[in-house]
């Protein structure tokens, strides 16, 4: 508790008010909790919001992750392309299927995304899928990623050694910082790729606790990941409830990745304050954009890109001039009750990796450059253009010795 109350600005809060306490009161007392009809509301709003044809909602991002790649049977054998600088279990999920993660560094310490030259050069005839990131709520380059996933599909090279009928490619998107953003103004983020998944985690733009959504507009996808999610069951809960009947079949060994109707409830509210939240976002990122162009010594990522109008905008990192620099702003930071993270430490790096992956032994010098360099400053809603400009002003106290 007393940690807690330490911060004078949270990393992340919650926009949470009557509202979504009447939707969980709601859930509660219709007696009903697992997945069911509110469930079915939240996918299909979700689904409108991205123009996707399929939302499967699902217990977190993880699961979501995960389910993408079993989906397509991917497993030992196969390689899985994805960037280092991201959340541990966009990784994790390969290796527990027992794939092998093939890391990609990003362009630059300034545009802090998937390389699309260097999936150019990893792509192999082992190579099943792609997961690209979009890190910090901003879209990858996903015309670039397709056009060279399609390039190597059709090489003289692939057609050789894979046979006459190579496996296509899947492009997937890790959007878990993803909703509210777009790419442009005919694709939203997590509707780039054959199939996203949204994280819905404590501090997502919107926000549920836990959960998580994967969108596709392919049907054979989101047909395995509706019986995946369910232990492969032909008919769920809910429908049998509706139907008053015992009776179901299993088709796949699946698992329970289902969410619950209070995580849906939620969910529901949180897309009814979604555009309002995503403005306030934009906001407090032009003052924090403005008040730091001022500290030459600070880098902001994504600041001198002007064609990507719509980013989600979900976390603000900076770049500091070294890791020592980065340590002493940060706890400067924290003595004025700033609370800050960092995001991330390249997952190529973890022990584990290290010790157990051969393809993590790898040099990724733009992610490591970036990820000795970054610190994530407080971005919510609830934030004021006051409060941002003295975080600014800390931050330029932090940097003097």
């Amino acid at each position: 508790m007393g940690a807690h109350n330490q911060w004078k600005v949270f990393l992340s809060d919650l926009t949470y008010d009557e509202q979504e306490e009447q939707a969980v009161l709601e859930v509660i007392r219709s007696r009903w909790l697992t997945m069911g009809p509110r469930t079915e509301a939240f996918e299909k709003r979700v689904a409108e919001y991205v123009g996707c044809k399929h939302a499967i909602c699902l217990s977190s991002c993880t699961a979501g992750l995960y389910l993408l790649l079993k989906s397509l049977d991917i497993g030992p054998g196969d390689e899985v392309l994805v960037p280092s600088l991201t959340f541990v279990a966009t990784v994790n999920v390969i290796v527990n299927l027992g794939a092998v993660p093939v890391f990609c560094d990003v362009i630059s310490p300034e545009l802090p995304l998937i390389d699309p030259e260097e999936i150019r050069s990893k792509l192999s005839p082992a190579t099943r899928a792609v997961y690209a990131m979009d890190y910090a709520g901003y879209p990858c380059d996903y015309d670039a990623i397709t056009d060279a996933i399609a390039e190597y599909e059709t090489s003289t090279s692939n057609l050789r050694r894979r046979g006459a009928k190579p496996q296509s490619i899947h492009l997937f998107e890790d959007a878990a910082h993803g909703i509210g953003g777009a790419l442009d103004a005919e694709r939203s983020l997590g509707n780039c790729a054959d199939a996203g998944v949204f994280s819905f985690f404590s501090n997502k733009n919107v926000a549920t606790g836990e959960g998580g959504m994967v969108v596709t507009n392919q049907a054979h996808i989101a047909e395995r990941i509706h019986l995946l999610r369910r232990h492969g069951l032909t008919h769920s809960t809910w429908e049998r409830h509706l139907a008053d009947t015992l009776s179901y079949d299993v088709e796949l060994p699946g698992w329970n990745f289902r969410p619950t109707e209070i995580t849906s409830a939620l969910g529901l509210v949180q897309m009814d304050k979604l555009e309002g939240n995503q403005e306030r976002r934009h906001e407090l990122v032009r003052r924090y954009q403005s008040g730091l162009a001022q500290l030459p010594e600070v880098t902001v990522p994504f600041a001198q890109i002007k064609t990507w109008h719509f980013p989600a905008c979900h976390v603000f990192p900076i770049l500091l001039p070294d890791s020592v620099t980065r340590n002493r702003v940060r706890e400067a930071l924290h003595a004025s009750g700033i609370q800050t993270s960092h995001h991330y430490p390249p997952v190529h790096l973890f022990e584990y990796y290290q010790r157990a992956q051969p393809t993590a032994r790898v040099q990724l010098p733009q992610t490591e450059q970036y990820a000795a360099r970054e610190l994530t400053l407080p971005l919510h809603p609830r934030m004021t253009l006051d409060q941002v400009e003295w975080i600014v002003a800390q931050v330029a106290e932090g940097l003097t010795p």
